[in-house]
């Protein structure tokens, strides 16, 4: 999927990101469902200098803004119940709570004017060192339309709150977006869309 990523939940400066990945669902009851799974998520986004932060002391001027790219593995942990069941087309709401490991983050700082080196640094880039977990809140509705007893395809518009700041710059970083992909039923047992 693509999505928005914003921060102070704020999508005005929203930076466009990538999630690739894969989930497991086990189904319980008729109408309940718990999965998880991982998720290589490239977040990009962009803020004002006030909402980052860092120990480092500015010697000159503060940067305007930072620019970052932050590349990490999403590991969600949700619950999904089903609304809506109709011949083969079923919607379901989730929720749920995700953990980031950080693989990787670059910032680089903006300030005002032409930069120069006694300004302050460019940037740094920091390399799995922050592990937030349990810190995002999943909210999710997903569209199936089962192409037969094993196959169906999927539409997922889903949004992800922070709970804690993320990363090496402690921001509260909010993602909105749509997944698209398919599933694939490995039970053993044939299931015939209602």
């Amino acid at each position: 999927s693509s999505d928005l990523n914003g921060v102070n939940s704020s999508f005005q400066q929203s930076k466009i990101g990538s999630n690739f990945g894969a989930t497991l669902s086990v189904t319980f009851g008729k109408k309940w469902t718990i999965s998880t799974g991982a998720v290589y998520a490239i977040k990009p986004y962009l803020t004002n200098f006030n909402n980052y932060h860092t120990s480092y002391q500015f010697t000159g001027s503060q940067p305007e803004s930072v620019y970052a790219n932050c590349r990490m593995l999403d590991i969600p942990l949700n619950i999904n119940y089903q609304v809506y069941h109709m011949q083969a087309n079923s919607i379901t709401l989730g929720t749920g709570l995700s953990s980031y490991f950080m693989l990787r983050e670059d910032y680089r700082f903006n300030y005002a004017g032409l930069y120069t080196n006694g300004t302050g640094p460019g940037g740094y880039t920091v390399i799995n060192k922050n592990h937030n977990i349990l810190s995002v809140l999943n909210l999710d509705a997903t569209y199936t339309h089962q192409i037969n007893s094993k196959f169906g395809v999927t539409v997922q518009p889903y949004l992800k709150i922070p709970l804690a700041d993320v990363g090496a710059s402690q921001v509260r970083l909010q993602t909105t977006g749509v997944a698209l992909g398919f599933s694939w039923n490995i039970n053993n047992a044939s299931i015939k869309p209602k």
